[in-house]
């Protein structure tokens, strides 16, 4: 019996130690993505970063989570455990396996279908943030019908069929224009209408 008690004791702390382990990776991961972005100087440039990389990471932090939920599950009412049979044990530890897909299935379809709400926010942000020119002064950003002044016939037959959508910047004050391109075909755009 005592050496079945120091298995549970050191099976909790192992589950304990993994959990605490799984929080860190995920926060690390987090940590990851954000320094990266805040090293990125040009807001077009953490733009595309953001829109090609954040919600990957942010589903590899999820993960992590469901995995260290998965190791804490394993370490809940071992005191039980110790005085009834090894069965429980095992029983443990398949419940917190199927807890940990049902939960791997909800997270991933809210990943799937609400975060991107929340990254078209920041995406907005990060869009519609005044530009400096190399001169230090705040750019503007002109809108759909003085944007076309200077855009050439290409990039304007590529907004009329909306497979592109440009951005004009331009400081009022030395005529410098920087011209940003956004793909309009890599993230999904909320409808207006419906939602």
């Amino acid at each position: 019996m005592e050496q079945t008690k120091e298995f549970y004791q050191a099976w909790d702390h192992f589950m304990l130690y993994a959990s605490m382990a799984s929080v860190a990776v995920a926060v690390g991961i987090l940590l990851y993505h954000e320094m990266k972005i805040a090293q990125i100087k040009e807001y077009k440039d953490r733009y595309d970063y953001v829109n090609l990389h954040e919600v990957r990471f942010f589903w590899y932090a999820v993960v992590a989570m469901l995995i260290a939920g998965m190791f804490y599950g394993n370490t809940v009412l071992s005191h039980k455990i110790e005085e009834s049979k090894t069965s429980w044990f095992y029983v443990r530890i398949f419940i917190t396996v199927c807890m940990a897909i049902i939960g791997y299935v909800i997270f991933s379809n809210l990943v799937k279908i609400y975060y991107p709400r929340v990254l078209e926010r920041r995406l907005n942000k990060l869009r519609n943030k005044p530009r400096i020119s190399p001169e230090g002064n705040v750019m503007r950003k002109l809108d759909e019908s003085e944007e076309n002044h200077h855009l050439d016939a290409g990039q304007m037959a590529e907004e009329d069929v909306h497979s592109v959508d440009y951005d004009v910047w331009l400081d009022d004050k030395t005529g410098y224009k920087k011209i940003e391109k956004y793909y309009a075909y890599q993230h999904a755009e909320e409808c207006a209408e419906c939602g």
